[in-house]
């Protein structure tokens, strides 16, 4: 169907196959010849091709790793059509895509975290097999970082216990700053991906509260960011702000509705 399709559409013109059943070899699909297997463009007198569309929708993952190594030896560029499971949702037979890594485990891949995998192995010592594969080396770096970024939150949690963040807020439009003043009563991270609870009091215009904030904290280095998207804080709104967090000093952007500026100032602990 694909090689018919291509022959009509004029979009590409098949000139070969390749197929690993040898009996199939030297006869012909749609007036094209039929070779061997793939490995035959590494021949001396293999033809010259522009693409190779791999076609083998049931393909073992590791017929199509050998496959893609081949390829990528010769610098021969490739794509493959949908996969079985990916016929079944009803994608079209011919729509040509790249090679994706569940093609070649022969599975869907699996997006993983790890983040529970490194609390449970840290402080622990581990063998891996196989690091020298990929999914082996990825294992081994997964939980060679383990310990690091335990002692990394360990530190942070500390830090940003106790302490208050004050400064000035600016508003895009107008000039002058205001002052703001955060009270961080307790940090704590939170099982959930980059999420970390903030135990808060919060001085904002008129408004004196302690709120629990569930707020994401991301990493520019050894530098935590506080990166929260449409935030929603009880009786205050919803925010956005990106702030860095650095030594003694915070930086940053804030947005609420309409309304933006910058955010910058000292981190100090509090009294007791």
């Amino acid at each position: 169907a694909l090689a018919r399709e291509l022959q009509t559409q004029g979009t590409m013109m098949p000139v070969i196959f390749f197929d690993d059943a040898a009996g199939k070899a030297g006869s012909q699909v749609h007036g094209i010849p039929v070779a061997g297997s793939l490995e035959m463009l590494r021949e001396t007198d293999a033809p010259d091709l522009d693409e190779v569309i791999i076609a083998i929708p049931s393909a073992p993952g590791a017929r199509v790793r050998e496959m893609v190594t081949v390829l990528e030896s010769l610098n021969l560029p490739f794509r493959t059509v949908p996969s079985l499971s990916q016929l079944a949702r009803g994608e079209i037979a011919t729509a040509l895509r790249p090679v994706e890594i569940g093609d070649i485990l022969g599975r869907e891949s699996v997006n993983f975290e790890g983040t529970d995998c490194r609390q449970f192995f840290s402080g622990k010592t581990v063998l891996v097999t196989g690091a020298g594969g990929s999914i082996g080396l990825f294992s081994f770096l997964l939980l060679a970082n383990a310990d690091e970024e335990k002692a990394r939150f360990a530190k942070f949690a500390k830090d940003m216990t106790g302490v208050k963040l004050v400064g000035q807020f600016t508003i895009d439009g107008k000039e002058g700053q205001s002052k703001e003043e955060y009270t961080i009563q307790k940090v704590k991270k939170l099982p959930q991906s980059d999420l970390w609870m903030f135990t808060a009091r919060v001085k904002y215009g008129g408004t004196n509260l302690v709120v629990p904030m569930p707020v994401p904290v991301k990493w520019a280095g050894d530098k935590p960011v506080i990166s929260m998207t449409n935030l929603k804080i009880p009786l205050l709104g919803t925010f956005s702000a990106q702030v860095v967090l650095d030594g003694n000093r915070y930086a940053g952007t804030w947005q609420h509705g309409k309304v933006g500026g910058h955010m910058f100032g000292a981190i100090v602990r509090s009294k007791k």
